[in-house]
């Protein structure tokens, strides 16, 4: 090295003792690592050297273990919601039951009416040259099963229910070919049946076709078919109407009974009846 260059070294380390190292480029990477920090990272470095935790550091709080109460608590609760879901199928599958069941009862009823009109249709071809009177069976009160009303025949030629028992309520019933009946009203001594008008009357003379009526009387209670109604479609005995109610001069309500319904497989609003075996009643 020559004598200048040492001269110009040495007042270069002397220079750099009062004005410091030379500033980097601002474009050195050192530089932003160095001089640049997030907040974030600024204040978890603030808080570190404070010596406290950082306020989210992504843990959770454990779980406290359960009781035996609230183990048992959510055992009842599981038990009570598989007995709920039981109950609701159970109560599903009734009401599928229950429609089931009367659609049987229905198609049941439709069958007995059809049969019934057959076998008495059948009744009567087969018997049509045959002259039978018919056999009395014995004496019977007809009660009203909707009201306990009894049938009634002696109020001139009507037909009518009333709450007065007497001799009037009392009829004599005569079989023919094992289901054909006839009733002999017991105080008048006129059959029930239909007129030339087609109305209901208590005056027929005989038991002939205008006076054949059906009436189970193995079934406890029934309906009386007028075979002759409808132009021998048959009808059943009809409820009476507010219109069809009379009073006598005694305070007697009775109701009249006229109408039947257009054909044996009709029975709305059809009377049922209960036939009770009965001597008349003494007569004051």
């Amino acid at each position: 090295m020559t004598w200048s260059g040492s001269l110009y070294n040495a007042w270069s380390d002397a220079a750099s003792l009062f004005t410091g190292p030379t500033p980097r480029s601002s474009s050195d990477p050192v530089s932003k690592e160095t001089t640049q920090q997030t907040p974030s990272h600024a204040s978890q470095s603030a808080t570190a050297s404070r010596g406290q935790p950082p306020l989210f550091t992504g843990t959770t709080q454990q779980q406290q273990p359960k009781t035996k109460f609230d183990q048992d608590m959510d055992e009842i609760s599981h038990a009570l919601e598989s007995l709920r879901a039981i109950g609701i199928n159970l109560n599903e599958q009734l009401g599928d039951q229950l429609e089931q069941i009367d659609r049987i009862e229905s198609a049941t009823d439709r069958l007995n009416e059809n049969t019934l009109a057959v076998t008495l249709r059948t009744t009567k071809v087969s018997n049509r040259t045959s002259h039978d009177n018919g056999k009395c069976i014995g004496s019977y009160q007809f009660v009203s099963m909707e009201n306990g009303m009894l049938l009634l025949g002696a109020d001139g030629e009507y037909l009518v229910l009333t709450n007065s028992a007497d001799s009037s309520t009392v009829f004599d019933v005569y079989l023919r070919y094992d289901t054909i009946v006839g009733l002999c009203n017991k105080r008048t001594g006129k059959y029930v049946g239909k007129t030339m008008w087609g109305g209901i009357s208590v005056g027929g003379l005989y038991f002939g076709s205008m006076e054949e009526w059906y009436f189970d009387f193995a079934g406890g209670e029934s309906g009386l078919l007028c075979l002759s109604k409808n132009w021998g479609a048959g009808g059943w005995l009809k409820e009476p109407t507010a219109e069809n109610l009379r009073e006598d001069d005694r305070g007697i309500k009775r109701h009249i009974l006229d109408t039947t319904s257009t054909s044996v497989r009709d029975r709305k609003q059809c009377l049922q009846f209960r036939a009770i075996a009965c001597a008349p009643p003494q007569e004051k």
